[in-house]
């Protein structure tokens, strides 16, 4: 499977795993992404989601011999670009509350798709 979700207390970890292709989006890598989203979003108890990648590289982008599969319901283009969140966020006294859902590149292997906090 091109992308794995585990929880892991608060956390949610989505690991896009497509080595051979550099993790390169195809409609398989595109679906399992948004369906990933979809399930650590829906979760209540998930507060942070932690997008990373199994190899040295992250994602090489399209993969250009098949493409990304075109838009998702909930996520857009790559099931990541426009996500509308079903759970609410939690809102505490003084502290910002990230909505809608944004993603924050990083120059590493990871990023992180929602703060924790809120």
């Amino acid at each position: 499977m091109p992308v794995r979700a585990e929880r892991r207390g608060q956390v949610g970890l989505i690991t896009l795993d497509r080595p051979e292709k550099r993790n390169a989006m195809d409609a398989g890598m595109t679906a399992g992404l948004d369906a990933a989203l979809n399930g650590l979003d829906d979760d209540p108890a998930v507060r942070v989601i932690v997008l990373a990648s199994s190899s040295r590289v992250f994602c090489a982008g399209t993969d250009l011999a098949t493409g990304s599969g075109g838009p998702t319901g909930r996520g857009g283009p790559y099931g990541v670009t426009r996500r509308i969140r079903r759970v609410p966020p939690r809102r505490r006294a003084g502290r910002p509350t990230a909505f809608p859902t944004r993603v924050r590149a990083t120059q590493g292997r990871s990023a992180v798709l929602r703060a924790a906090g809120h």
